[in-house]
């Protein structure tokens, strides 16, 4: 091998893409273009793709002739070993300056099309810059920690991790671990700027596995905390979750388990696979000896449980991060189907969620719906729940415009036959008072839920129909005029002497003395200046009188009601009369109109 000839100040693309050619033609010989070639890979002015493209074909056969091999000298070489030794260590080092370069084109790259080419290139050598059916998980997390700590890495960089890579279980393994490190590493570290290493001698987990440390070379970053958060939640929020198959039906990039060399990492049918394999070789005329030179290799990717677990401490290391209010509504609203279904342990969630809580309003309902999975499906306790719930209900959650997803899950949590009678009898209350000071939009949703609410609990019935203590003629019409006079008035029923027993300042449904109370709020309503609100009092009334021939409303009929809905209902509504004012001549209103409006109503004011 000659001189490294020197860079050429003046090079053309159309030379660089013939340099690429040659090298890929004659690797040996013109093995001098491969610096020249690297030199331009960040280049700006150059066509970059046939360069990434030349110099993957060319370290791939690298891989294959295993010259990329670490050797180490040894005395008593020969020249010709000699200059093998020297020949691999000048390969390391042009790989490991290809690798920069193209890791670099991915963080910084000016278009898509060059970073899509940088990783299709670096993908292509973690599965051979080892061994062959061993994946280079240090090289792969550079790969993610330059998509995840970047905040110009194109949208379809992303979409080929998820769509093309994914799918292989070796790929889908690490790359959750390396979500998993990086996000403990921005929660115990939030001021870091460069995430690819730790200090010395910080315990920031155990993440090694079989193929060795991942890298901790440093990566630079342009992400802030809050672009670190959505690149990962954009990860994980499209990531498949994780299955249950075997190490026959797997996939992997780096090739192990189509060959069938590799077995899941505890897994104790391990003996008996090699078993199974050694005789189908002996049945294929393959020597038992020579098959049995190559033991199977414990892989934890290829482990079902272990692959769970990592999508587990990903989403857990995720939550741990100070999230933008955006993604932290997202992550709530994924939680019940995404996330709680595919954890190991989702109890871990519990702490989360409760904190959650503390946010109210829309945020507040979605993690009360999480912690209600918790509660009914994982045997989490939690006796404070409906309190929780109960004072979420304030009066601002009518007008904000996540109310749909709000009381769609609130009808979800009311309908549970784990309401006691006098909790309902609350949220009822609750409910009826609201409406009194909610639009007419609000209004129908809270008249909505007192009618499922008492149709739910018989027992709360007796709110819209109590009779007086001692019956009507216990009612004083006289008025007091002593204090004994009051007195005895109070211990007849304050209810019927204009006073209610109901604690509308309670936190707890329990003490609010709801079911002694009334719903002398839908009488209220019955006056409303919106038809649709009197109306809908009416018909609880009568739905509450014949049970068996009604049934529960549905809370989404009324949930898209607005302003601009009722005043389209209206103005598109036919009617059948049109009031006006009419008057015979001689009943003309003159002394009215005689002044006012005598040019419009020509004759009207003679």
């Amino acid at each position: 091998m000659g001189p490294i000839p020197k860079k050429r100040k003046v090079v053309s693309s159309t030379e660089l893409a013939q340099l690429g050619e040659e090298l890929i033609e004659k690797p040996r010989e013109k093995a001098n273009s491969v610096p020249i070639l690297i030199s331009f890979l960040n280049s700006k002015d150059h066509q970059v793709l046939p360069i990434i493209q030349s110099l993957k074909v060319y370290f791939v056969e690298c891989f294959e002739r295993e010259e990329l091999q670490a050797v180490a000298p040894t005395p008593g070489q020969s020249a010709q070993q000699s200059a093998h030794v020297v020949y691999s260590a000048w390969l390391h080092r042009q790989f490991s300056s290809c690798v920069a370069a193209l890791l670099n084109n991915i963080s910084f790259g000016t278009d898509a099309r060059t970073q899509v080419s940088s990783l299709s290139a670096l993908m292509e050598f973690t599965r051979g810059s080892k061994q062959a059916g061993v994946f280079d998980n240090q090289l792969f997390f550079k790969i993610a920690s330059c998509i995840l700590l970047n905040n110009k890495v194109a949208s379809e960089v992303v979409g080929a991790i998820l769509e093309k890579y994914t799918e292989h279980a070796d790929v889908y393994y690490y790359l959750l671990r390396a979500i998993s490190k990086l996000c403990s590493r921005r929660a115990a570290y939030p001021g870091l700027k460069s995430k690819g290493s730790a200090a010395a001698g910080d315990d920031i987990g155990d993440v090694s596995d079989e193929e060795g440390e991942e890298g901790n070379e440093d990566i630079s970053t342009t992400a802030t905390a809050d672009d670190f958060a959505r690149n990962v939640y954009d990860i994980l929020s499209r990531i498949s979750p994780p299955s249950d198959e075997s190490t026959e039906e797997l996939q992997s990039w780096c090739g192990a388990a189509e060959v069938g060399t590799v077995a899941a990492a505890g897994d104790a049918s391990g003996p008996r696979q090699r078993k199974k394999q050694r005789k189908e070789a002996e049945s294929n005329g393959i020597s038992a000896i020579t098959n049995s030179t190559k033991p199977l290799m414990n892989a934890k990717w290829a482990s079902a449980k272990l692959r769970r677990k990592a999508y587990s401490e990903a989403w857990m290391a995720f939550l741990c991060l100070s999230l933008p209010n955006d993604i932290y509504r997202k992550s709530l609203s994924r939680l019940h189907d995404l996330v709680i279904p595919n954890l190991t342990t989702p109890l871990l969630l519990s702490d989360f969620l409760t904190h959650s809580l503390d946010r109210g309003g829309l945020d507040g309902m979605l993690a009360l719906n999480g912690i209600f999975i918790l509660v009914t499906q994982h045997g989490l306790e939690y006796p404070r729940f409906y309190e929780r719930l109960y004072g979420l209900f304030t009066a601002d959650i009518f007008l904000s415009r996540h109310r749909l997803r709000f009381f769609q899950l609130a009808d979800i949590f009311l309908a549970s036959p784990m309401v006691p009678a006098y909790t309902a009898a609350a949220f009822a209350k609750r409910f009826g008072r609201q409406a009194l000071f909610a639009p007419p939009a609000g209004a129908l949703i809270a008249i909505v839920f007192i009618h499922n609410l008492l149709r739910r609990h018989p027992a709360c019935v007796q709110l819209v129909h109590r009779a007086p203590p001692g019956g009507l003629a216990a009612v004083s019409t006289k008025i007091p005029k002593t204090v004994e006079e009051i007195a005895k008035i109070k211990e007849k029923g304050p209810v019927w002497q204009g006073e209610d027993v109901f604690n509308a300042s309670e936190a707890d449904p329990a003490k609010t003395r709801a079911l002694e109370s009334s719903l002398w709020e839908l009488t209220a309503l019955k006056n409303h200046a919106d038809p649709s609100v009197s109306s809908y009092c009416s018909i609880l009334e009568k739905d509450l009188s014949d049970r068996k021939r009604t049934a529960e409303i549905d809370v989404g009929d009324v949930l898209i009601a607005s302003y601009t809905s009722m005043f389209t209902r209206e103005v598109e509504r036919r009617l059948k009369s049109v009031p006006a004012a009419f008057y015979a001549v001689e009943e003309m209103p003159k002394k009215v109109m005689d002044g006012l409006f005598s040019d419009d109503f020509q004759g009207w004011c003679d």
